[in-house]
């Protein structure tokens, strides 16, 4: 029997993926366990990510995004042009609130 669709099935991916590889390290990490955590088949994980390292790209692309809005929402008071000195206060800031990308 087909397993159940889930809505946002990627984000859900992308999700999953970062907590293996924060859990168990990128190496860890397979498309089955993704799948496995995730309740799709493995098919469905191939279905959104042409392979492991897509996915991890993917995530990596997605957490600094991530980071980029905070230091946007960081820095979003301060007169414009932001000092640099700011910018790399909020960067630093940003990165070590983000257990991924302070992992990396």
């Amino acid at each position: 029997m087909p397993r159940p669709t889930i809505p946002d099935r990627r984000e859900t991916l992308l999700d999953v993926a970062e907590r293996l590889v924060l859990d168990r390290g990128f190496d860890a990490m397979s498309m089955q366990s993704v799948a496995d955590a995730a309740g799709v088949s493995k098919g469905g994980v191939y279905r959104e990510f042409a392979g492991k390292h897509e996915l991890l790209d993917a995530v990596l692309l997605r957490s600094t995004t991530r980071l980029g809005a905070r230091v946007d929402e960081l820095t979003a008071h301060l007169p414009r042009p932001v000092a640099l000195s700011a910018l790399y206060r909020a960067g630093v800031e940003a990165l070590l609130a983000d257990p991924l990308m302070s992992a990396a």
